[in-house]
């Protein structure tokens, strides 16, 4: 298995020639290597749900959670209030969510929230250069995604699951999703050095076509019509 990513076999879902969780047809076609052998299929394509546990589809996509981070630009601190209200409310405080603040004028205040919001931290910075305070946001976020979300701007909750459904179900790989909230895959995002000397959506189209895999730079009105398809 060289060229090849995981296999179904020893697999709980795997019936057969199929998966009984409807994952396979989307593995084939997001994987540019997908091979039948011995009965068990093989692929380049990492599937969240391979298990010996015999979980069932909800438990599955439970633990296949995908750990996002929310990182938060401070303008307006009735308005940051309420992105964080809306957040904490959509999550119920699940550990596959954190919040990093950046703050130029509230730092106190915002600090002072510690025992109202779970899984939160703050980060103050001292210039209102916006370009630098996601990157200094990035260097603080565990792997997993980050949301970029301004606290001027409006914010769709519901992005969080269809971003889940996008990469658990629909088996897409996901570099970066623009329009709001900007959103990143941080592992790939840090590897590339961000935007430093060529933006980051160039590099990715670039590493898309060298490796001759699946586009991974999406609209959010791309993503949520593949979600609802």
């Amino acid at each position: 298995m060289n060229d090849m990513g995981m296999t179904c076999e020893g697999c709980s879902f795997e019936k057969g020639e199929t998966c009984s969780i409807g994952i396979l047809e989307n593995i084939k076609e997001e994987s540019s290597v997908c091979n039948l052998v011995d009965g068990h299929y093989q692929f380049n394509r990492i599937c969240p749900h391979r298990n010996n546990e015999n979980l069932t589809e909800e438990q599955s996509f439970q633990k296949a959670t995908l750990p996002i981070s929310f990182i938060v630009l401070d303008d307006d601190l009735e308005k940051t209030k309420g992105i964080l209200e809306t957040i904490t409310s959509a999550t119920q405080g699940e550990r596959a969510y954190n919040v990093c603040i950046v703050t130029l004028d509230n730092f106190k205040e915002l600090k002072g929230l510690a025992d109202k919001y779970l899984n939160y931290f703050v980060l103050r910075v001292f210039s209102d250069d916006r370009e630098s305070h996601i990157r200094d946001a990035f260097l603080k976020v565990t792997n997993g995604y980050s949301m970029v979300i301004d606290s001027e701007e409006a914010f769709d909750i519901s992005n969080i699951n269809n971003l889940n459904l996008f990469v658990n179900k629909k088996m897409k790989r996901v570099g970066l999703i623009t329009g709001s909230p900007y959103t990143v895959n941080n592992v790939i995002f840090k590897y590339l050095k961000g935007n430093k000397v060529v933006s980051y959506e160039e590099k990715l189209n670039a590493l898309s076509e060298e490796q001759e895999v699946a586009k991974m730079v999406y609209t959010w009105e791309e993503l949520n019509e593949v979600v609802n398809s």
